[in-house]
């Protein structure tokens, strides 16, 4: 399996200290992974971009799990058919984590 090259967690929702409609995601060290403008939104849009913040600042932690689940399932006994997808469809989500 490839080394990821994206910033290793914990990363976290904050709001922009600057800016009240901004909230970032940021990393170790307090770097900037992504950042969401909210104007002229409505409510539901408001909670929507939360909603997408948290999932990306998730995403070390959502990586690191699906990775030791895929150890766990590759040691295994179990080769029916339905889990052997399963394991397929996860290292493909990996290697989309990590751009490949």
């Amino acid at each position: 399996m490839s080394e990821t090259k994206f910033t290793s967690g914990p990363w976290e929702v904050v709001d922009h200290e600057h800016y009240p409609s901004f909230r970032e995601v940021r990393g170790p060290s307090f770097n900037v992974k992504a950042v969401m403008v909210a104007t002229d939104l409505t409510f539901a849009d408001y909670l929507q971009r939360d909603a997408d913040l948290h999932l990306i600042a998730a995403a070390p932690d959502l990586y690191e799990a699906l990775m030791a689940l895929i150890e766990a399932a590759e040691d295994s006994l179990d080769h029916r058919p339905e889990f052997r997808m399963a394991i397929s469809r996860a290292y493909s989500a990996a290697a989309k984590a990590r751009g490949e």
